[in-house]
């Protein structure tokens, strides 16, 4: 494992770190503590059940194409038309 910087997974890439300080930051107790409590806190404000990225609904092309509106020029069109 090359000793390159990484970015930080916790602040999005906004933070670097060197690969070889990786075994003394999440050793340090004060740390841990701090990333157990976001990841508890995060966790509860997750409905139970709740999933993510959820699909678009069933449509129905037949019955939606009688709804646009044919005065309306093709290239200005919605990509959903």
């Amino acid at each position: 494992m090359a000793d390159e910087l990484r970015k930080c997974p916790l602040c999005q890439g906004e933070g670097k770190f060197r690969a070889s300080d990786i075994p003394a930051l999440l050793s340090n107790p004060e740390l841990r503590r701090e990333i157990e409590g976001y990841l508890a806190e995060s966790a509860t404000l997750i409905p139970a059940g709740a999933t993510i990225g959820k699909g678009p609904a069933d449509r129905n092309f037949d019955k939606e194409v009688h709804h646009w509106n044919p005065q309306m020029p093709i290239w200005r069109r919605s990509n959903k038309e």
